[in-house]
């Protein structure tokens, strides 16, 4: 919770709920009153500094009151609730029995008691089921809060966001999440906090939304919750569809609240609807001739031009069962009748009627007339008998958008949206608020999908699409209540959405085990999704958690599609399992490879190559293999990493002759090599144990003017995973982190120490959960003395749940650089223990 609001009486109208609304409460319960004006000062205090989420200052202005008023019994218990939210459970203990004292068996009591068995509430499992709310996974977050809570005995102060989590998982949740709220709320009628849950979870199902509106527009009035209550109250009313009811809760609104012209154009859209029974007719209309139900439909169009002898889309519509019925003729004099009263939409017209202006001009179509060509337009004329769905001037904006042209599309939706008709202005809605997902502009499609929901609740594309649109501003909990109440399950494609949103703000995200929480999530909103996987994986490779990720690995190759199969690389990729990278790559089709994949599978047949040679050169440094190593470095590679992978394969069978051949080699091979290029190669060298040449090559990376052009020094940006081209950025040889890296890894081994400190400490800034990095910055805090950086760098590495074999080769180093012989061996003993098991997970 923000923090206990503490107030006196507020000035909510009288209502005659059930369970009724309150006066006077704190956010938990309990209400605070007192008489005098010195008493009434310290409690606007309290109130203040709660608001400001400030226990401490709140417990100190209450303290005071109860010096002028010792004998308060809902002052003290006030206080016990405080004391609680600040951490100090023995002076919420000292209050609770002093209002046992005054006050035994009282309501403030028994508030005061619930307050104190709260705080032993288990908050780090609380965190985890509130992590799981959030990431989506619904059903698992409601196991933990059953865990927390066993007998569904929830504390007041936990109650709105218990309820309010089941109320999402279903339908049937939702109801038994409002009956629990509705008794928690007559239990405690004070509990502005609980008044307020239980009238926002009542908006967000449709038969009880009235009952919401009234509830939060009684809440509004209360100085202490009026913000969100009419923030809430707002929403609910931009949801509901047009009607007399609707009308009044909106003008009840607007006495408030004047000024507000969202609602003021709400209000005009409901009453253009609910006034108009020709918009009404013609909506039905349409609907009825998508449904083949010609005579109906004809009837309904009929009327409306009872109603209004020359409203265009009436005579379109009846146009249409004309040409439905093969009555050309008439159906021709309609659509002049309709040109004649709209001349702008003549192009509209014909579209919808499927002819153009030849079959016009030329008669095709009309009984007894000729065709040129031999051919008779017949039943349908024209082009096919016309579009018997209504989607004029929507046809073209549709198709625009289906063709990605997303600004075409736009401004063809607000020229459906100018229209009379209340079917075109459903579908710009739609259309727009479709384009705006694209641009993943979320907020505004959400508003635009509410637009149309308005107009026609039950419109399954503005169902799902207002989903997404919720999804992608990780509005969850709303999405999944929206959802729910209004009985649609979200398709593949929301659900991919749902997802792709997890997936970014795990990226954004700096701690692990939220990282993980949140990938988990997406993998459980879309479990086709073979990125999320991926995702998933890669973290918990990066936790050390290998035997998971190397499962979901092995479930991503088994699914035998392409970006499963691409997926499933990266991963091994990451691993730098060339040859099982280069297996997968090559059982995707040719004429399904990107170029990024071609280019990935081109560079680890080549490190294959490398490391089949580097087997026939052992022991033999003169040989045939060796030589063809060196010809291999010399090879053109823009990325550095082929030179590279020469240059340790040397370096790990002892041929520093050799390692330093192959640097000249690459060097002249590559003489406009990239400052990237030249960091990942001057970090092999040091590998290999060839420190002046390394210091060599970054002395050159450090005079090329192309420094932070391309990644090596600038700041890291990390953007979200979405696809096979935007994974692959994350994954090595790509990644902007490594050349960094590599640079300071020369710099500390080279007297450059804080140099190359400050360089890896940037790197881990912008993503603790890089090990490497972390790495990096405890060699170069060791070299630099820094022992007490080192330490900590270990510390919060192991706490973070960074991957335990790097954690353990970095106490190694610490213990070795501090002389610490026994340290450093058990560290390695753990070292070598670790890299077993991987070995034998990684079969």
């Amino acid at each position: 919770m923000a923090g206990l609001l503490l107030g006196v009486a507020g000035g909510a109208a009288a209502q005659s709920f059930d369970p009724p609304l309150p006066g006077s409460v704190s956010s938990t319960g309990t209400a605070a009153r007192t008489t005098s004006r010195a008493g009434g000062i310290l409690l606007d205090q309290a109130n203040y500094w709660s608001a400001q989420g400030r226990p401490n200052m709140a417990l100190s202005a209450l303290e005071r009151l109860i010096a002028l008023e010792p004998n308060n019994a809902e002052v003290l218990s006030v206080a016990a609730e405080v004391a609680i939210q600040n951490g100090d459970r023995a002076a919420a203990e000292s209050y609770l029995a002093r209002v046992a004292q005054i006050a035994p068996g009282s309501p403030a009591q028994a508030r005061a008691q619930a307050a104190l068995r709260s705080s032993s509430v288990d908050q780090l499992a609380l965190g985890e089921a509130r992590r799981l709310a959030q990431a989506g996974q619904r059903e698992a977050a409601m196991q933990r809060y059953r865990e927390i809570f066993p007998n569904t005995e929830v504390p007041d102060a936990y109650a709105a966001e218990y309820y309010q989590t089941l109320a999402s998982v279903s339908s049937e949740n939702f109801r038994d999440a409002v009956n629990a709220l509705r008794e928690a709320v007559r239990r405690q009628p004070e509990n502005r906090a609980l008044q307020l849950a239980y009238a926002q979870l009542l908006t967000y199902r449709e038969v009880t939304r009235s009952e919401g509106v009234e509830r939060l527009a009684a809440l509004s009035q209360i100085a202490d919750i009026a913000s969100g209550a009419r923030a809430a109250w707002r929403q609910a009313l931009l949801w509901q569809g047009p009607s007399g009811e609707s009308e009044e809760q909106i003008n009840v609104y607007l006495a408030r609240y004047p000024d507000d012209q969202e609602i003021i154009a709400k209000l005009a859209e409901i009453r253009a609807v609910t006034a108009d029974p020709v918009a009404e007719a013609r909506i039905r209309g349409f609907e009825l001739l998508r449904d083949n139900k010609i005579a109906e439909a004809e009837a309904l169009f009929n009327n409306v031009l009872t109603l209004d002898a020359n409203e265009p889309t009436g005579l379109l519509g009846l146009a249409m069962v004309r040409r439905r019925q093969s009555k050309e003729v008439e159906a021709r004099e309609l659509l002049e009748r309709a040109t004649a009263v709209a001349p702008d939409r003549r192009a509209e017209f014909l579209e919808s009627l499927g002819y153009n202006e030849e079959d016009l001009r030329l008669g095709r179509g009309l009984p007894g007339r000729n065709v040129p060509g031999g051919a008779m337009a017949g039943r349908g004329g024209g082009r096919g008998g016309g579009n018997v769905n209504y989607t004029p001037p929507s046809v073209p904006a549709r198709r625009a958008l289906a063709a990605n042209r997303l600004d075409e599309a736009a401004r063809l939706a607000q020229r459906a949206a100018g229209e009379r008709d209340e079917g075109q202005k459903i579908e710009a809605s739609v259309i727009l608020g479709r384009v705006a997902l694209q641009r993943r502009d979320y907020v505004t499609a959400e508003v635009r999908f509410r637009e149309a929901l308005n107009r026609r609740r039950s419109l399954p594309e503005a169902q799902q699409g207002l989903y997404a649109a919720l999804a992608g501003q990780r509005k969850f909990a709303e999405a999944d209540a929206f959802a729910s109440a209004n009985g649609f399950r979200p398709n593949e494609g929301t659900n991919l959405a749902r997802a792709a949103a997890l997936r970014q703000e795990a990226v954004r995200e700096n701690d692990a085990d939220v990282q993980i929480s949140l990938l988990r999530g997406a993998v459980a909103a879309a479990p086709e999704d073979v990125w999320s996987r991926h995702d998933l994986a890669r973290v918990l490779k990066a936790r050390g958690q290998r035997e998971e990720a190397l499962r979901i690995e092995r479930e991503l190759l088994n699914r035998r599609t392409v970006d499963g199969m691409f997926a499933a690389a990266l991963l091994a990729n990451q691993d730098g399992r060339a040859a099982d990278t280069v297996a997968r790559l090559e059982a995707i089709p040719a004429r399904a490879m990107t170029a990024d994949g071609r280019r990935l599978l081109e560079l680890n047949r080549r490190i294959v190559e490398v490391q089949r040679l580097g087997r026939l050169a052992r022991g033999n440094p003169t040989g045939d293999a060796a030589r063809q190593l060196v010809a291999i470095a010399a090879q053109p590679d823009p990325t550095g990493e082929i030179p590279a992978s020469v240059v340790r394969t040397f370096g790990a069978l002892r041929q520093g002759g050799n390692a330093e051949a192959a640097a000249r080699a690459a060097g002249a091979g590559n003489p406009d090599a990239s400052p990237r290029a030249r960091a990942i190669l001057a970090a092999a060298l040091l590998d290999a144990g060839e420190r002046d040449d390394a210091r060599r090559t970054v002395a050159e990376v450090d005079r090329d003017p192309r420094l932070g052009l391309d990644g090596v020094r600038g700041p890291v940006v990390r953007t979200a995973s979405t696809g096979s081209a935007n994974a692959l950025q994350q994954e090595n040889p790509l990644d902007n982190r490594r050349p960094q890296l590599s640079i300071a890894r020369v710099y500390a081994n080279s007297g450059r120490t804080e140099e190359g400190l400050l360089i890896a400490e940037n790197v881990l800034a912008q993503n603790p959960a890089n090990v490497e990095a972390r790495s990096v910055a405890g060699e170069a805090a060791v070299l630099n003395g820094s022992f007490s950086r080192a330490e900590e760098l270990l510390r919060e590495g192991r706490a973070i749940g960074a991957d335990e074999l790097q954690m353990a080769l970095l106490e190694a180093r610490i213990a070795r650089a501090r002389r610490d012989t026994f340290r450093a061996r058990r560290a390695l003993e753990e070292a070598a223990r670790l890299r077993g098991e991987q070995l034998r997970a990684g079969g």
